[in-house]
């Protein structure tokens, strides 16, 4: 995820890792499917999204995701495959990557993608999973340019009332939220997550 107002030099190939809260306010909410078995994550990077589905799945007794992990840094490799649960780890450009890298059909998509490319991004990921779940700016509803796309694939849409901190401890200028398609009847319904304790936020995820 890039953003303006995070001060000092952009972080190499846009790598923002996404913070653990950020994703347990989402599945607090996600109508994720108990049989939902393919995951994907089209910009890995170091797996922080995933082993925070994976920790959360676990302590509510759900059954654990087989996970497409794509990542274009190879420097993530290692850590990518060393996730506890099997990972099928691919070094690629997503958006640039042959169909036969991306020709399964996932249940779930979830990401924090470089905002510069998030439309990319989210329009290959609803070609090929059954819900996708975007971490993004909340100004990406406001584009002219996105306009009608927006209005024929509105997206549910749930707050962080909590801005993240996706780089050098400081949050930005931007409202976040996740974007998610694909779910029964979604058609733009608005939602404001639970706030999340600053000392919960400063924290490093843990294994259970």
């Amino acid at each position: 995820m890039s953003a303006s107002g995070r001060g000092g030099e952009r972080l190499a190939k846009d790598q923002y890792p996404t913070q653990p809260w950020c994703v347990e306010r989402l599945l607090e909410v996600l109508p994720v499917e108990t049989e939902s078995k393919a995951w994907l994550e089209p910009c890995a990077g170091s797996g922080t999204i995933i082993q925070e589905v994976n920790r959360l799945l676990l302590v509510n007794d759900l059954p654990q995701p087989e996970w497409t992990a794509i990542e274009l840094d190879d420097k993530y490799q290692a850590e990518l495959s060393a996730i506890r649960k099997p990972v099928d780890v691919i070094i690629d450009d997503f958006l640039r990557a042959t169909e036969e890298t991306t020709e399964k059909v996932f249940d779930v998509t979830i990401s924090n993608p470089p905002y510069s490319l998030a439309m990319e991004f989210v329009e290959r990921c609803l070609r090929i999973s059954h819900l996708t779940a975007m971490l993004l700016r909340v100004g990406f509803l406001e584009s002219e340019t996105r306009a009608d796309w927006i209005r024929e694939h509105t997206p549910d849409v749930y707050i962080l009332p909590n801005r993240p901190s996706f780089a050098h401890g400081r949050t930005d200028n931007c409202a976040y939220a996740w974007m998610v398609w694909g779910q029964p009847r979604s058609r733009g319904t608005l939602r404001v997550l639970d706030s999340t304790p600053r000392n919960v936020r400063v924290r490093k995820r843990t294994d259970p």
